[in-house]
């Protein structure tokens, strides 16, 4: 695979900076570019790959840049998008400010250290090291550093060349703690009758580390196999016997875990980065728990009124709380008047959405609540039958996760022997949550 330029362009097609690393794309690619996408009416919805006199155009958009890749050759897109999403974050670690992005006039006051940059990450073509710690050490603030001592730059050697190339050495911190977040995304598709049609949970362990030194750390969730592995060693039966287990559907790993251990013994080790990272990304499609129960009881009345009775449940822990709750019940889009009732929370109808939208400030587990509403319909010219769109749900919940997933224990281990503090915690969202109300 290889990248024959990386165009940085603004939202009028104008080119901010580019780099050209091989003569098989001409200096009309950026024009090209402009005109068949930028420019198209039908920019917002041009595919991210587009072919242009045989060049293969890969781009994304950051703020109001486009990051561009141009190749002609058959190259693997989810490497080039890869790439370009590592370019997106070494740029803001280099530029960002609290509460801001980089944008262009990022890029173009900082010019000569973002084609240091461009430079550095790319050799002739081939992506090389988007290690932004890496980075930071050679180039800071738009030149080269000055040479270091023999000590460094052997450990230099070491990291260009070895696996190892996302932490330095000599990392010093007062307090050695890993904070844990654990944050899912559930997916549940509900027919009239509740029964589940789709369910499905998108997860990310996340990982902030604060660790001296050059810290070997042990991950263990409650994976069925891993679980399963370890009661036939004999490991359960120290912390109480048998815990209930989920099976991942499939998973993938940050750079810095050893996949042979895993593969070998589902377990997962590593040296981390210093800092915040993304550990894992997993997929579970069993046994995902439905945090909430709704019974909705819709009734047209005459052909002019409709009622509408739903009642929502909590079904999960009493000490926990959903929080930022919003349920939308569909209406006919020809409701005249609608009266909304609610037992907590507020909700109204909203006559864009064509929906109720309740929305409930705090929602406690094992609670119960009840909407009630009365709405009178315009007579219609064309009589068309309401085809009846789902109720959608959005929340989120705090120690909660929809696939039962647990983090059983995280072991650090470092040569100089110091204790570390570790804290986790749980989220689940809910990405597409819905219940038929027709079949």
């Amino acid at each position: 695979m290889h990248i024959s330029a990386i165009l940085l362009l603004n939202l009028k097609g104008d080119v901010i900076i580019s780099r050209f690393y091989r003569n098989d794309v001409s200096e009309q690619a950026a024009n090209n570019f402009r005109l068949k996408v930028i420019a198209a009416k039908e920019a917002g919805q041009m595919p991210p790959v587009t072919l242009i006199d045989k060049n293969s155009f890969l781009y994304l958009r950051h703020s109001n840049v486009y990051f561009v890749g141009v190749t002609s050759g058959n190259v693997n897109p989810a490497l080039v998008f890869q790439f370009l999403k590592d370019l997106v974050s070494i740029f803001s670690s280099y530029f960002d400010k609290p509460r801001k992005v980089f944008d262009e006039a990022s890029l173009r006051n900082n010019f000569t250290l973002v084609y240091e940059l461009l430079d550095e990450v790319i050799d002739f073509g081939y992506p090389q090291t988007t290690a932004i710690d890496l980075l930071q050490l050679h180039i800071n603030t738009g030149k080269m550093k000055k040479k270091l001592a023999a000590k460094q730059a052997t450990l230099d050697t070491k990291d260009l060349t070895g696996a190892v190339d996302w932490r330095r050495d000599g990392i010093v911190h007062k307090k050695n703690e890993c904070f844990i977040d654990v944050v899912e995304k559930i997916e549940l598709l509900l027919s009239q009758t509740g029964d589940v049609l789709r369910n499905e949970v998108h997860g990310e362990v996340q990982m902030r580390t604060f660790l001296s030194g050059m810290p070997e750390c042990k991950f263990g969730l409650n994976d069925k196999i891993s679980m399963e592995n370890d009661m036939k060693a004999g490991k359960m039966r120290a912390r109480g016997g048998k815990k209930p287990a989920v099976s991942l559907a499939d998973c993938t790993f940050h750079r810095c875990v050893r996949l042979g251990k895993f593969e070998d013994d589902r377990s997962i080790t590593f040296i981390p980065p210093d800092g915040k990272f993304v550990l894992m990304n997993y997929r579970i499609t069993k046994n995902i728990r439905n945090p909430f129960r709704i019974l909705p009881v819709i009734q047209e009345v005459g052909g002019s009124r409709l009622q509408v009775n739903i009642k929502i449940s909590g079904d999960f822990d009493p000490k926990l709380f959903a929080t930022k709750v919003v349920f939308e019940i569909p209406m006919p889009p020809n409701t005249a008047i609608c009266k909304v009732k609610t037992q907590a929370g507020r909700a109204k109808h909203d006559v864009t959405k064509k929906a109720i939208v309740w929305k409930i400030r705090k929602f406690p587990g094992m609670s119960e609540f009840k909407l009630s509403a009365t709405a009178d319909l315009m007579s219609s010219t064309n009589n068309k039958e309401w085809v009846r769109p789902p109720i959608s749900a959005q929340f989120q919940i705090n120690m909660f996760t929809g696939s039962g997933l647990q983090v059983r224990f995280l072991k650090v281990y470092e040569k100089s022997g110091y204790q570390s503090s570790k804290w986790v915690r749980y989220l689940s969202k809910a990405a597409s949550y819905k219940l038929r109300l027709s079949s």
